[in-house]
């Protein structure tokens, strides 16, 4: 007999695994399951699935409007930024998607500031004087070409209703 070099290893072996490639294949299948649960609760949590109603307010300005920020209602955002466009007239057009259930709180009165402030970015508010004024007709059935001139804090938004 040769004695063994200290520099092979000695010869181990693994123990034998029942059905070790059908536990491989659950484990796999248990981490994509978890993976979609995961990626559809934040879809879920960030309103992805919510019924959502566009509205378009038209200004000479949208200095410091960027995409993805808030439209608030009585200190809580209530829509958000989608898109910023220069529309044909040469005026900033700002595109905000509103959950169904916040759009309750517009009105055909309802104010809409963009507030400019020494310190921090811009921010859009809207205020309703009164709940008892008819609703924004944003819902499907309300003609685009419907529009409501309002004038707040120097600058001059048109409301346009949009259908989509």
């Amino acid at each position: 007999m040769t004695p063994e070099s200290p520099l092979t290893p000695p010869d181990i072996r693994m123990p034998h695994v029942a059905h070790a490639e059908l536990k491989a294949k659950l484990l796999l299948l248990l981490l994509f399951v978890l993976v979609g649960g995961f990626v559809a609760y934040v879809l879920y949590a960030r309103g992805a699935f919510e019924n959502t109603q566009r509205l378009v307010l038209v200004a000479e300005n949208s200095e410091g409007v960027i995409v993805g920020m808030d439209l608030n209602y009585a200190g809580f955002p209530i829509g958000r930024v989608r898109r910023v466009d220069l529309g044909d007239d040469g005026k900033a057009r700002i595109l905000i998607e509103l959950p169904q259930k916040d759009a309750r709180w517009l009105r055909t009165t309802s104010v809409f500031i963009m507030v400019h402030g020494l310190v921090g970015g811009t921010k859009l508010r809207a205020y309703t004087g009164l709940l008892d004024d008819r609703p924004c007709p944003m819902a499907p059935s309300a003609r685009a070409d419907r529009r409501y001139h309002k004038r707040n804090s120097g600058h001059d938004f048109q409301l346009e209703y949009s259908g989509d």
